[in-house]
């Protein structure tokens, strides 16, 4: 079953996303940095959920290495965004969003070699899978990039606006 350009259709089941150019990564970060550590549970459990009902429900595909991955990945998104809680710029969060992209591209890719037979599994087809991912990457890259640095810079703004705001009201 293939969605748009190709891509497997639980790509594009719930929202169609320009080519992996998604908010999923950088949501984990600002949550894992933002909440409780007992609160993670909620979003690791509603993404792993939506995962098992595309996947078997909508796409009727079994349950297996790319469902596990992304349960890992997931996890380590948030373990990520709770690392920065405690001090958090702009470096800080573009190295955890590059992090957390990378080890995205490698644990998925990985779990499609292992899962399906569509490459050869061989390290040249090893090889292949990683090659064939690499124009997913790089939008994942940026899209995890954009959006990461947005979520965080939008309560600092949103700070300064009413600060802003309130230095006005007094001089008035």
């Amino acid at each position: 079953k293939e969605g748009q350009k190709g891509l497997p259709s639980y790509c594009c089941a719930l929202m169609p996303s320009a080519w992996s150019f998604t908010p999923v990564g950088a949501a984990l970060l600002f949550f894992g940095s933002r909440q409780p550590r007992k609160q993670m549970w909620a979003p690791l459990l509603l993404m792993v959920t939506a995962d098992v009902v595309l996947t078997r429900v909508v796409n009727g595909y079994p349950i297996g290495w790319e469902t596990l991955a992304s349960a890992a990945y997931y996890a380590m998104a948030l373990g990520l965004g709770w690392l920065l809680r405690e001090k958090h710029n702009v470096a800080r969060i573009a190295a955890a969003s590059l992090t957390g992209s990378i080890a995205f591209f490698l644990i998925s890719n990985l779990a499609t070699f292992v899962q399906y037979d569509i490459y050869p599994h061989t390290w040249s087809g090893l090889a292949t899978c990683y090659a064939m991912g690499v124009p997913f990457f790089r939008n994942s890259v940026a899209g995890d990039l954009l959006y990461a640095l947005a979520m965080f810079a939008t309560p600092a703004m949103v700070s300064l606006l009413h600060q802003s705001r309130g230095k006005n009201s007094i001089a008035a």
